[in-house]
């Protein structure tokens, strides 16, 4: 299925997951920035493991994405004596954008219409090819489509389970409250890309955060001390609206953040190509419309 099949699929997909009481992203005036919080106590594990939030914009040119926490891109390398975490990492797992908000996660992956997008090239993600080779050398970042997504959570001390983390952990939460373990699938959770059908192009890692002017203190109460951002071209995704859920877990399940979103339509725009007569040209095609009116008039 092409990207352009998938975003007009999307474009009808307006539904809620769960009926759950919302709370909206928030979208303040004049800022480009739509943020989301998560709870601030839901991390298992030491601190760097807390994810607070993530935010996005889109100019019509280029999407941003943008997540708070405090684990850094590279992951945290505090489990290097760990058996289980065969390269003394643990970090971020791909972000994951539904492209069919009306269904679960894991219905949009048999369906194909899930975009991936690995932005952690230390990760165990299966972009590379073995998912488990463990390389610290980074590897291909971009966005993909028609991924499939897998856990690899056992391979790095982490939840066989969404239930296993909910119980272990105080205010459980996933971003926006309409995302549940359910519509990520609980025992059946994937925080990685498996395989996909098309690499659609490459994405920018942001350096200069600050020249972002993301204010995560002033939208969301609280902030972590890691801001992880990425960009790529608006135009991959084709030129419909785009409805979406987005969402990212650590490679661990010892956190993660979603959010409902909409890439707005394109619009169209004139062909600078087409050649406009100029005013004299016009006036001459007056003349001569006149001259035969005239001349069938006599």
């Amino acid at each position: 299925m092409s990207i352009e099949q998938i975003t007009r699929i999307s474009a009808i997909a307006t539904g809620i997951v769960t009926a759950s009481v919302v709370m909206a992203p928030v979208a303040r005036a004049g800022s480009l920035w739509t943020y989301q919080a998560d709870s601030f106590t839901d991390k298992s594990g030491d601190s760097t493991m807390e994810v607070f939030g993530m935010a996005y914009r889109d100019d019509g040119d280029t999407v941003t994405f943008a997540l708070n926490a405090n684990t850094p891109l590279t992951g945290s390398w505090s489990y290097q004596n760990y058996r289980q975490v065969k390269d003394g990492n643990v970090g971020w797992g791909d972000l994951f954008i539904n492209l069919n908000p009306n269904q679960a996660l894991n219905q949009s992956f048999a369906s194909g219409e899930v975009l991936g997008i690995r932005f952690a090239g230390t990760n165990d993600s299966g972009i590379d090819g073995d998912v488990y080779s463990y390389s610290n050398t980074p590897g291909e970042t971009g966005i993909y489509a028609g991924v499939t997504g897998k856990s690899v959570a056992s391979y790095n001390l982490g939840y066989s389970s969404l239930s296993r983390w909910e119980n272990n952990v105080s205010g459980a939460s996933y971003g926006d409250s309409r995302l549940n373990k359910d519509y990520f699938g609980d025992s059946n959770a994937k925080n990685v890309i498996a395989s996909y059908t098309e690499r659609l192009g490459d994405i920018e890692l942001i350096s200069d955060v600050a020249g972002l002017e993301l204010d995560w203190l002033g939208n969301m109460g609280k902030q972590g001390s890691q801001t992880i951002a990425f960009s790529f071209d608006r135009a991959l995704l084709g030129d419909n609206q785009v409805d979406w859920i987005a969402s990212a877990f650590l490679e661990c399940f010892n956190d993660g953040v979603g959010m409902y979103g909409t890439f707005e339509e394109i619009p169209d725009t004139p062909d600078d190509n087409v050649e406009v007569p100029e005013p004299s040209m016009l006036m001459a095609f007056g003349l001569v419309g006149l001259v035969g009116i005239r001349s069938r008039r006599r």
